[in-house]
């Protein structure tokens, strides 16, 4: 959903008090947000970024969370018939893969500092897989953050990989996951960037090593096409519509 930055809840609930107290506190804003009569299938793929910053103002929720809210629950109520779309054809990005991701990074919020990962996995023309998480640490550049959701896009590719091999598919070419951020991925690809990249965590460098061992490969794409925007940030309601139908999601 393209929520609008100007509700402002790119933040914490521990620092955000600004606005009059919502007439919520009735109904919580968590329980509304998570109301199975609405918050079918689909909130968790192309709505899921912004239930999760909901979310987070349950204990103390202002005028401002509220209207996000119900603004949620129209787009939820307006999209209910929306369901991931299968095809037995292929795509030219998918190719002989069995499925293949895009990673991406929001940036740090404006108030934990804290960047948010996110990945969807596509075969069949459809999402198979998605994740949109708060990284548990600060990234000091954008570079960092990308680095990060990248790793975190490795291990569900990996882990997707054995599933279908248990399956009896297997995936013969390392699997294809596409990134928008050049530094990151040079950084995966080189392991002589070792002055700008020897604070981050050994953990996520978990990406370099599978790239070399050619289990994955890592493709550049620009943001417009990058389908994991839409897990990360806010979108304009054009681009929130391009990336649901990369999602593979159509009215019934």
């Amino acid at each position: 959903m393209p929520l609008r930055l100007v509700y402002g809840l790119e933040g914490s609930p521990h620092f955000v008090r600004r606005g009059k107290p919502s007439n919520m506190h009735h109904l919580s804003l968590g329980h509304a947000l998570s109301n199975k009569a609405l918050g079918i299938f689909v909130v968790e793929v192309h709505d899921s970024r912004h239930v999760q910053i909901g979310d987070a103002f349950t204990v103390n929720p202002t005028k401002v969370h509220e209207l996000a809210a119900k603004r949620i629950l129209r787009y939820l109520a307006g999209t209910k018939d929306y369901g991931i779309t299968y095809r037995k054809q292929t795509t030219d990005l998918q190719g002989e893969n069995l499925f293949y991701g895009y990673a991406d990074a929001g940036y740090g919020n404006q108030e934990e500092y804290r960047s948010t990962s996110g990945y969807a996995f596509i075969s069949g023309g459809g999402a198979i897989t998605w994740g949109s998480r708060k990284q548990i640490s600060i990234a000091l550049s954008s570079t960092e953050a990308e680095y990060v959701a990248l790793s975190e896009a490795m291990r569900e590719a990996l882990w997707l990989k054995s599933l279908y091999e248990e399956l009896g598919f297997i995936q013969k070419d390392p699997v294809l996951v596409l990134g928008d951020n050049d530094g990151s991925i040079a950084m995966a690809k080189n392991p002589q960037f070792h002055k700008r990249s020897k604070h981050i965590a050994i953990r996520w460098h978990f990406v370099r090593e599978k790239y070399h061992e050619k289990a994955i490969e890592i493709i550049d794409v620009r943001d417009p096409q990058n389908t994991a925007d839409i897990l990360t940030k806010a979108l304009t309601p054009d681009v929130h519509s391009r990336h649901t139908t990369g999602l593979g999601l159509h009215s019934a």
